[in-house]
C-alpha cells in the first residue's frame, strides 16, 4: 500500500493515521476522473470495511488474435449491504497467504485503490493480515444491496 501502509503500526499516533488518510482521499480526488462515478464514491466513502467475500469469479477469455483477457468478480457482503467488484483487463493477480479453513477470508479490514501507469491496482487486507493485489486496466464497483 501507497498510502495507508501504517494501517498496522501500532506505534503511529491516531494524528498521524488520519494525515495518511487525507492523503489517501486528495490522491483519489486528483485520479477522480479515472472512475465511473459509483465506484469512485464507494471507493472514497470506505465502503468495504467490515465487508466480508461471499463469491470470487475469475473468467478467462481468449481473444481473436489468442491474447487472454482476465476479468475477476468480487461479491462483498456487510450486515447491510452488498457490493461488487469486477475488475476487467486484470494483468496481475495475488493472494498473499492463505485463508483460514473455519473462517474464510473473515472482515475485510481496509483496501487501497491506485493508478500505475493507466493500471489500477486494487489492495485488499483481511483480517489475519491476509492480503489480495488485483491489478487491472478497469475497476467497476456497484452496491447491490
Amino acid at each position: 500500500m501507497k498510502f495507508l501502509n501504517r494501517y498496522f503500526d501500532d506505534s503511529i499516533s491516531l494524528t498521524e493515521y488520519q494525515q495518511d488518510c487525507t492523503r489517501y482521499e486528495n490522491y483519489l480526488q486528483s485520479i477522480k476522473d479515472h472512475f465511473d462515478e459509483e465506484t469512485y464514491r464507494l471507493i472514497k466513502s470506505g465502503f468495504s470495511h467490515d465487508c466480508q467475500v461471499k463469491k470470487v469469479t475469475i473468467e478467462d477469455r481468449a481473444k481473436s488474435d489468442f491474447r487472454h483477457c482476465l476479468t475477476v468478480t468480487i461479491l462483498l457482503s456487510s450486515i447491510e449491504n452488498q457490493y461488487e467488484l469486477t475488475y476487467q483487463g486484470v494483468s496481475y493477480l495475488s493472494f498473499d497467504k492463505a485463508f483460514d479453513s473455519e473462517l474464510g477470508f473473515d472482515d475485510l479490514l481496509i483496501d487501497e485503490c491506485i493508478l500505475e501507469e493507466d493500471v489500477f491496482v486494487h489492495e485488499l487486507t483481511f483480517v489475519g493480515n491476509i492480503a489480495w493485489m488485483i491489478k487491472s486496466k478497469e475497476i467497476h464497483i456497484r452496491g447491490t444491496h
